[in-house]
């Protein structure tokens, strides 16, 4: 019987060691915030920048549109409906 709660004893000791090794991994971790933000701000960026960029793309094709439609009335308005006949 104490030859089982020795070889317990052992195992607990055992068990305890990774803890120790896994409290210094959470301990090297430090900088880890600091390079999680950096990446996150980088990324807003760029999204923020295609955002205004494909706006923008959006409001110049917009406008495009409007001058052809306008010069196709004025085209149409100078037409002589007798001259088509």
């Amino acid at each position: 019987m104490n030859r089982g709660v020795l070889s317990w004893v052992r195992l607990s000791h055992l068990d305890s060691e990774p803890a120790i090794r896994s409290a210094a991994l959470v301990r090297s971790d430090d900088g880890s915030v600091t390079a999680f933000v950096a990446l996150l701000l980088v990324a807003m960026l760029v999204l923020m920048g295609l955002v205004i960029d494909g706006g923008s793309a959006i409001n110049a094709q917009q406008s495009a549109l409007d001058e052809a439609q306008q010069a196709a009335r004025a085209g149409a308005g100078a037409l002589s409906v007798d001259a088509l006949r």
